[in-house]
């Protein structure tokens, strides 16, 4: 195994142990991306609605994390919103660690019916 995927590896278990108890509903996923030369991850979260109390429940979240991780690692969280992660989200190009059970967009969920 390479030491990237290794750090990666690392990096998204810690992210699902910070995670735990943290995801509201509005959290549509979560990806990450990491840069092993720059000892940094990117954290990225899909929401479906400008809600401020996730806002700080990703505070809380990086918080955790920069303690799990000792700060050692370089921690960016970028929050998204909008309706749909699976069509337009940039974090889907990242390692994913969380996605919600029938997060699509309502005009998807009415075409199943």
């Amino acid at each position: 195994m390479s030491d990237r995927l290794k750090f990666e590896n690392q990096m998204v278990l810690a992210v699902v142990q910070a995670l735990l108890g943290a995801v509201s509903q509005s959290m549509t996923a979560i990806s990450i991306t990491t840069d092993l030369k720059e000892q940094s991850i990117e954290l990225m979260f899909a929401c479906c609605r400008d809600d401020p109390a996730d806002a700080e429940r990703i505070d809380d979240i990086v918080t955790d994390l920069d303690a799990i991780l000792s700060g050692q690692v370089l921690i960016t969280p970028l929050r998204w919103i909008g309706v749909d992660w699976t069509k337009s989200w940039p974090g889907r190009a990242g390692r994913m660690v969380y996605a919600a059970a029938g997060a699509t967009s309502s005009r998807d969920d009415a075409d199943d019916r």
